[in-house]
């Protein structure tokens, strides 16, 4: 669906309007860090709006977790406000 996503070894998305609960919707491994892409779709046109992240790359490149994963991120998280 999105090329970019691709690139990493897992991927997944879901769409959401404003009619939705986020916490319905979201299907973001609670324990999994990583990165994901927050677009605005409006028919055919798609603008990225945000790119997010939980936990961070250390020096030896393993990726060190901060506190909650992608799912309370994305839902519990205050990007969206």
């Amino acid at each position: 669906m999105y090329k970019e996503l691709k690139k990493f070894k897992e991927s997944n998305s879901f769409t959401f309007v404003q009619e939705d609960s986020l916490e319905e919707v979201c299907n973001a491994p609670e324990t999994a860090s990583g990165i994901f892409l927050v677009y605005s779709i409006d028919g055919e046109e798609k603008e990225l709006i945000m790119v997010g992240s939980t936990g961070t790359v250390q020096n030896n490149g393993t990726l060190k977790s901060k506190n909650g994963g992608l799912y309370d991120k994305i839902v519990n998280g205050h990007q969206f406000c």
